[in-house]
């Protein structure tokens, strides 16, 4: 109607609608289902609200995405703004592109359910994302949620080795009981993460890419050491006191979900049931 020389409030008195509507509806780019509409002549006794009335029916068209699809009428699919906006594409699982050993797929359910000590998940903590900048290994036990940060030269595969190496050899004999399975990303730094499974009694599962949820557990954690660690600072820049700090205070947080313990009395408690045994 615009281009039939009608003003804004001109096509709103035609539509019985207020005038903002037409400014919106232009701003927004809406589908233009207003026909031209001929003038009605009113004729002599006939009633204002029926000659309004016959101008909102010949005015409006009601049609469906479908019937655009059909090319039925002059209207394409990208005059409908609600339809190309939403995403038709189907929601697919990220296949791994390169396998680096078992996959979370093969992971038994009981640990799902937390209620067994000895499974962890394992992530890195980047600070400048700089080759020259230390990196956090942060494993988290997913029933007790305790997690240690070791701090480590880089973000290579060796590395990570040479920090869970230490950690063996510091547990000794009980180093089976209590890391009985590592939930970790399925990236290269922790490719050789595998290697564990030919020296031990451990079972390492590398999560979905994208998929954040198969390790909520050190995700949370990670959180809080952002509260003083945040993106972008260097790692070196911090002493190994100053990690040590984050650490205890992050693991003497008491948790709802632990009856309101820490998840260092936790930790400790499933430690003395393992040493006590013989």
């Amino acid at each position: 109607m615009h281009s039939i020389g009608y003003s804004n409030r001109a096509i709103a008195r035609e539509l019985n609608c207020s005038p903002s509507t037409i400014v919106y509806d232009q701003k927004r780019h809406c589908i233009p289902l207003y026909r031209q509409c001929e003038t009605i002549q009113s004729c002599p006794g006939t009633n204002a609200i029926d000659a309004n009335a016959a101008v909102r029916a010949c005015s409006f068209i009601e049609a469906s995405s479908s019937t655009v699809d059909l090319v039925l009428m002059d209207i394409k699919s990208i005059d409908l703004p609600e339809k190309v906006k939403r995403n038709t594409k189907a929601r697919r699982i990220r296949a791994n592109k390169r396998i680096l050993g078992r996959s979370i797929d093969e992971r038994s359910p009981r640990i799902d359910n937390r209620k067994d000590f000895g499974h962890w998940e394992c992530d890195l903590v980047l600070g400048h994302k700089t080759k020259d900048d230390d990196v956090l290994l942060t494993p988290c036990e997913r029933k007790t949620r305790r997690f240690f940060m070791i701090k480590i030269e880089d973000k290579n595969s060796t590395s990570v080795m040479k920090a869970f190496d230490k950690l063996r050899e510091f547990y000794g004999p009980k180093w089976n009981r209590i890391f009985k399975s590592i939930t970790t990303d399925n990236d290269s730094e922790f490719a050789d993460l595998s290697n564990l499974e030919q020296v031990s009694k451990t079972l390492v599962y590398y999560a979905h890419p994208y998929t954040f949820c198969n390790k909520g557990s050190v995700e949370g954690r990670i959180e809080l050491i952002r509260r003083y660690i945040p993106k972008g600072d260097r790692m070196d820049k911090g002493s190994a006191e100053d990690i040590a700090k984050i650490e205890v205070w992050c693991n003497s947080l008491p948790r709802k979900i632990l009856n309101y313990k820490t998840p260092k009395e936790c930790f400790d408690v499933e430690l003395d049931h393992i040493y006590r045994r013989r």
